[in-house]
């Protein structure tokens, strides 16, 4: 049980980035030229009103996927790296242990660097129009 906690932890921070999505995007009232939120709370209380606990979950499957995904590929080149090192030996020294999370970052950051950096070019993108 305690490994699937990996996924489900980033659930509330997942909520965060729904608000701030909604929060970027927002548009002000073509009449009264208010916006439609006055902050993150009033946000949430307004969806949560409008849509319920459901809204404030909507668009959670896919970074809570991606998560899963990327947590259990570090952990599995993690324990892959321990064999290789000596580090899941009892008694193993910390260097051993040290090299392997060293190891097991490498794959990840060739699969995490482009991803993050064409969110960050997406949301330019969407921040100029």
């Amino acid at each position: 049980m305690p490994r699937c906690g990996g996924g489900g932890g980033g659930a509330p921070l997942t909520r965060r980035g729904a608000g701030q999505v909604r929060l970027q995007t927002q548009e002000p009232d073509p009449k009264t030229g208010k916006m439609p939120y006055a902050g993150m709370v009033d946000c949430a209380r307004q969806t949560f009103s409008s849509e319920g606990a459901r809204g404030l979950y909507k668009g959670a499957a896919s970074p809570l996927v991606g998560a899963a995904v990327h947590n259990a590929g570090v952990f599995f080149t993690y324990g892959q790296a321990k064999k290789v090192t000596g580090a899941d030996a009892r008694g193993a020294p910390l260097w051993s242990v040290w090299l392997a999370g060293a190891i097991a970052a490498v794959p990840i950051t060739f699969i995490e660097a482009p991803v993050g950096a064409s969110a960050a070019v997406r949301a330019a993108q969407a921040a100029r129009h």
